[in-house]
């Protein structure tokens, strides 16, 4: 019900409670040896190294500059193969431990693999180091040679996992070992021979203890200059969460690990959905479901969703802007988080998506849960697929990699298209079982 109280408006919340639900996943055994890099991402698409990836804005931090390699036994073997820009390039490499401490460092005068490779044969000379103890290592690669953004790559790139130290690995074997928090690219051009058909596995909390959901992302000519990948799930920082927006004025969080390989420390799907309970809209006085942000200055201008999870997941508040009876369309409001189990607190103060005050009226919300949200994020790509081609697709994945349709929501029209917004942006597609 809407009323005016001495003509201030006052908007009602009357909330919808929604609940997505669930799919199992099957095992897959592991592999003997574990290699992937270029020969799965593309011999076109040129690795950035470390200090370059910080250079052009593509990592924010030594996390998102580095590459990660799982090892699930101690005494396995990380073997490293790289060529620079040209094969005399110097090349710096630093690895470290599960917790955090350097434990090996070495320099190459030249690439210990050409950088005209085709990398479909074993790789017979790759920097080899014993690892000690089960977790992910991390991975500082650095082209010596160079400072600029056209030559401080890896023309080939390969990080494997073997179980001993004279066992090869086979470059074009993707196991699941290799991962990045953001993969970091100079491909050279944004033509369609630079682009890339690409097949990444993100990994995500299941939301339930020692589970998981793992996204695939087939790219189908995929084609950006410079660009990165990344994942998410809330898409950009907030305000601006969920949807595409411009580069300028938003930032993203670098936080769900891209492998080459479909993620060798999966676990199984849950199998149980969320629930979403005690949900109400209540003023920031505590008086009732109605704000009036139009009329006195900080009386009842906001108020929080409540309601109650019994997961750690995303909440996602749509708020039927249009009054149409839709939820999610084009120009509703979209408020995305984190749970947490328990009690949970969505600030709303009466705005849409552009930060208008809405105007006097009765609007509907709706509230998800959800378990292994993922946001796919990439700065600044050019094109996507062509006449015949499909750009993308995502798909749920279970633990061999068999590929399952899903449900997709983009909305590239609230922000990105507002008036006086640009068109090099941020891309935000978003995916939940």
């Amino acid at each position: 019900m809407i009323h005016s109280d001495s003509f201030t408006p006052r908007t009602a919340i009357r909330g919808l409670l929604g609940i997505l639900g669930s799919v199992f996943l099957l095992g897959v055994p592991a592999m003997p040896v574990q290699a992937e890099g270029s020969a799965q991402i593309g011999l076109n698409q040129r690795l950035l190294d470390y200090n370059q990836s910080i250079a052009q804005g593509y990592a924010s931090d030594a996390n998102s500059a580095s590459l990660f390699v799982d090892i699930l036994s101690a005494n396995e073997v990380i073997n490293i193969s790289l060529c620079g820009a040209t094969n005399t390039n110097n090349i710096s490499i630093q690895i470290f431990d599960p917790s955090g401490t350097s434990v090996f460092t070495t320099s190459l005068g030249d690439g210990n693999v050409d950088c005209a490779d085709p990398m479909t044969a074993p790789l017979t000379n790759p920097v080899r180091y014993t690892a000690t103890a089960v977790g992910s290592y991390r991975l500082v690669l650095q082209n010596t040679s160079s400072s600029t953004f056209a030559g401080s790559i890896f023309q080939r790139y390969d990080i494997s996992v073997t179980p001993d130290a004279v066992t090869n690995p086979d470059p074009t074997i993707a196991a699941g070992r290799l991962w990045a928090y953001s993969w970091n690219v100079n491909a050279g051009s944004f033509d369609e021979v630079d682009s890339t058909d690409a097949d990444f596995f993100v990994l995500v909390p299941g939301g339930r203890p020692n589970t998981n959901y793992t996204w695939l992302l087939d790219l189908n000519k995929f084609a950006g200059f410079g660009y990165n990948i990344l994942a998410n799930d809330l898409g950009v920082d907030a305000p601006n969460s969920g949807y595409s927006t411009p580069t300028a004025g938003n930032s993203v969080s670098y936080k769900f690990p891209v492998y080459t390989g479909v993620p060798a420390v999966a676990d199984a799907q849950p199998t149980d959905p969320p629930s979403v309970t005690g949900l109400r809209f209540i003023d920031n006085e505590g008086v009732d479901s109605g704000i009036s942000p139009g009329g006195t200055v900080g009386v009842q201008d906001d108020g929080v969703f409540e309601f109650m999870s019994d997961v750690s997941g995303t909440y996602a508040v749509f708020i039927d802007i249009d009054q149409n009876g839709v939820f999610g369309n084009a120009g509703d409001v979209l408020l995305l988080g984190n749970t947490v189990v328990g009690l949970n607190q969505v600030p709303w103060d009466g705005r849409d998506a552009l930060d208008n005050v809405l105007p006097v009226g009765t609007y509907n919300a709706r509230v998800s849960i959800r378990m292994g949200e993922y946001h796919f994020i990439a700065n600044d790509v050019e094109t996507s697929g062509g006449p015949n081609d499909d750009g993308m697709t995502i798909f749920l994945s279970d633990l061999a990699g068999n590929p399952t349709n899903t449900n997709v929501y983009w909305d590239d029209i609230t922000v990105s298209r507002a008036p006086g917004s640009v068109t090099s942006g941020i891309s935000i597609l978003m995916f939940s079982a």
